[in-house]
């Protein structure tokens, strides 16, 4: 039967962090691990950080990476000025972990993470991963070309104020532009859920122009132009990184399989071009989404149980909550934390805030999208 333990730490230094939580931890776990995970804020040094931890668990497979401000656990949202680590160490399950530098070809770089994570598990029932934003939608074509059908659920890695700070664990290393692939399997029962519970508004548009993730045109008109007409919001509103904030309530979002997936965008760019935190390709079909913030928070404790539907019990809950959601949230983010123990019960969780999302849409296909969560239950 899989056990796992959550502790977290707010101290000074990085390796008095790590030494509180994983001392903790380990403590209570009483077995060997077969799991690390670990986020931590980049207030911590990251480097110092891995390396403490691997003082602690050796070889134990690891999986992680830096997180938005603070983390999620049954104690509540932890952050401080000193910053903020979090660790769940899991036994009773088989599990591998893999890494490595994105590199110029982050897809083949993924494939060889994701070797190492499968080398002594063929046939897992889920993959963890987290990358550097910017290579998310390759990692998981990487996963895909191999194993096609197995979820993933995932979370890019953050810093605290979008400088590019953020860092991917690795073994004995952190990578500014990395991936993490982390394989689990389990006897017991495995759920995942993906989703971000905003719903459409009516209006739609398709994409005219675009390469990458900058988005020009919506119906051949500047797609920043087509925005503010649907929102009714100033220039000023949407100009520059004012999007980012004007947008966490009001996104694109894109139809598949009778599932919305979530486009945050970033940035209105002097061209009249929309800078977008994933991929709209030419010819996709985009609506204007809304939600509050009372569904913002109801939807962690929906997602938490969704996850976990099939279970009597769950033995382990690991959330990806995107950082934006948790910008719209504002100082109302403890209140997520009843809402997943009504989901869960006492079972431990760990939930880390990132810059997008990966998860399992009900056509059994991958996906990178933003203002989402994505989570994975582990129990019985």
């Amino acid at each position: 039967m899989a056990k796992a333990v959550v502790a977290w730490s707010t101290a000074a230094s990085a390796e008095e962090a790590v030494a509180q939580a994983f001392d903790k931890a380990l403590g209570e776990l009483a077995t060997k691990p077969s799991l690390a995970i670990l986020f931590s804020t980049v207030d911590y040094d990251p480097a110092k950080v891995i390396k403490s931890a691997r003082k602690r668990i050796g070889r134990t497979p690891l999986w992680g990476g830096t997180s938005f401000t603070g983390i999620l656990t049954p104690d509540g949202f932890i952050s401080s000025p000193n910053g903020a680590l979090g660790v769940m160490l899991i036994s009773g399950i088989e599990a591998g972990a893999g890494w490595t530098p994105a590199g110029r070809n982050p897809r083949k770089n993924a494939l060889k993470a994701l070797k190492k994570a499968t080398a002594k598990l063929p046939s897992p029932k889920a993959f963890l991963m987290t990358a550097s934003p910017g290579i998310e939608e390759r990692v998981i074509e990487a996963i895909a070309e191999a194993y096609p059908a197995v979820p993933i659920v995932g979370g890019s890695a953050a810093d605290n104020t979008i400088e590019g700070k953020w860092q991917v664990f690795g073994y004995s290393k952190i990578y500014p532009k990395g991936v993490n692939v982390a394989a689990l399997s389990y006897t017991g029962k495995v759920g995942v859920a993906f989703g971000g519970g905003y719903s459409p508004t009516g209006k739609s548009a398709k994409v005219t122009k675009a390469k990458g993730r900058t988005i020009y045109e919506l119906d051949g008109r500047p797609a920043l132009e087509v925005y503010k007409e649907w929102t009714g919001k100033s220039q000023e509103e949407v100009a520059g990184m004012n999007l980012l904030g004007a947008s966490l309530l009001a996104p694109f979002g894109i139809e598949e399989a009778g599932f919305y997936r979530i486009v945050h965008l970033a940035s209105g760019n002097p061209d009249g071009s929309i800078g977008a935190f994933a991929e709209v390709p030419e010819g996709t079909e985009v609506r204007l989404m809304q939600t509050s913030v009372d569904k913002l928070i109801q939807d962690v404790g929906d997602i938490a149980r969704e996850a976990r539907k099939d279970m009597a019990k769950v033995e382990a809950l690991i959330l990806s909550h995107c950082a934006g959601r948790k910008v719209a949230i504002g100082d109302r983010i403890g209140e997520v934390v009843p809402r997943i123990k009504e989901a869960i019960g006492d079972a431990p969780f760990i939930g880390f805030f990132s810059f997008g999302e990966q998860g399992y849409l009900p056509n059994q296909a991958n996906r990178h999208c933003n203002l989402m969560l994505s989570a994975l239950a582990i129990g019985e």
